[in-house]
């Protein structure tokens, strides 16, 4: 029994010795951690001392001469990143050395060109953002680059957005590269052999399965740019309500409908530029016994019922056609052909016409 109790104390005794050397080399431990940061410590207070002293020691050098602060902002930057006493030292040499337009500072360095320039401290975006805040943000970096990009050549840029264009699969080009103009878009409707609200319908569905090209391949509002392009050529008309005589005896009268040219000069003229164009032009001698001038051939001729007055350029080599005579005047029927017929009508003055006296 006495042997069983000294056994069980002497192992009680050997686990507390254990317990107590553990504990020692625990000890050590944190000993020698602590002896590793006060030196850390210390090394950190001399290197901010010593950039303390050389910032001070900058600062006296730029007071005295600019050149040789410049030389020692780059020995600084050199060292690696530069710290919060040279960035105050850099913002004091851009202060005093650069312009202030631009607020840099260019200098060279073993033939290289180097540039000092104030860069604020941009903000980062965070994963878990939200849509409003994201968009804001982008705006911003958005303006940056902007801003960058501007202070280069036109040249330079389109480079760097076709560049960026190939690189992300995207299309570059002018809008004028793409856009059709009115005339082009006519040409088109009469090649497809549609009309204007045909040619709506096909922007529509461009439009539809390519909503990138909305308002660049067809200019907008197209019809309309159409009717007005359209209307700039034709020759003008009006139509009134005349009496005259409806029978060959001339003892019957009655209101009939006669529409002119309002602008019969501006009919000729289309006729005449069109003979020029077409290269049938004649001079007059070959054909009669003047020389250099321009035969208009006037006719007034009555149908079954309407009596119509006609008009051709003489100078247009076979142009004695129904292709190239055009009405510029029209009394409808029936009606008598007289010369009082005339008389209110096609031999009307133009002012009378129009109601001016």
């Amino acid at each position: 029994m006495c042997t069983q109790v000294a056994i069980d104390r002497a192992v009680t005794v050997e686990r507390e010795l254990h317990r107590l050397q553990q504990k020692l080399k625990e000890a050590d431990r944190r000993n020698a951690e602590l002896v590793c940061q006060l030196k850390s410590s210390q090394a950190d207070t001399l290197h901010a001392t010593s950039n303390l002293k050389s910032t001070s020691l900058s600062l006296s050098v730029l007071q005295k001469n600019n050149n040789a602060a410049v030389l020692l902002l780059n020995k600084h930057v050199e060292d690696g990143i530069p710290s919060v006493s040279v960035q105050a030292f850099a913002h004091r040499v851009l202060q005093k050395c650069s312009t202030k337009e631009h607020s840099q500072l260019k200098t060279k360095k073993a033939g290289r060109s180097i540039c000092y320039k104030r860069v604020a401290q941009s903000r980062s975006l965070k994963k878990d953002a939200k849509p409003r805040s994201r968009r804001v943000w982008m705006k911003k970096k958005v303006r940056l680059l902007l801003n960058d990009v501007g202070a280069h050549s036109d040249e330079i840029v389109v480079e760097l957005l076709r560049g960026l264009a190939k690189k992300q699969g995207m299309l570059f080009a002018k809008r004028s590269d793409l856009q059709l103009s009115v005339a082009q878009s006519m040409e088109i409707r009469d090649h497809v052999g549609t009309g204007a609200n045909g040619l709506y319908r096909i922007k529509q569905a461009i439009e539809f399965y390519c909503p990138a090209l909305k308002g660049i391949l067809l200019p907008p509002k197209i019809r309309r740019h159409i009717s007005i392009m359209e209307r700039d050529g034709v020759v003008p008309s009006k139509i009134v309500q005349v009496c005259c005589t409806v029978n060959k005896k001339g003892n019957k009268r009655g209101m009939n409908t006669f529409y002119y040219c309002s602008r019969p000069s501006q009919l000729l003229e289309n006729m005449l530029v069109r003979m020029f164009l077409d290269k049938t032009f004649q001079p007059s001698f070959d054909f009669s016994s003047m020389t250099d001038t321009i035969v208009i051939s006037v006719g007034f001729d009555k149908s079954d019922s309407d009596f119509v007055g006609t008009w051709r350029p003489c100078n247009r080599r076979n142009g004695n056609s129904a292709v190239y005579v055009q009405t510029f005047a029209c009394l409808e029927g029936p009606v008598s052909e007289d010369y009082t017929n005339e008389l209110v009508t096609i031999g009307r003055p133009l002012e009378n016409r129009n109601g001016v006296h």
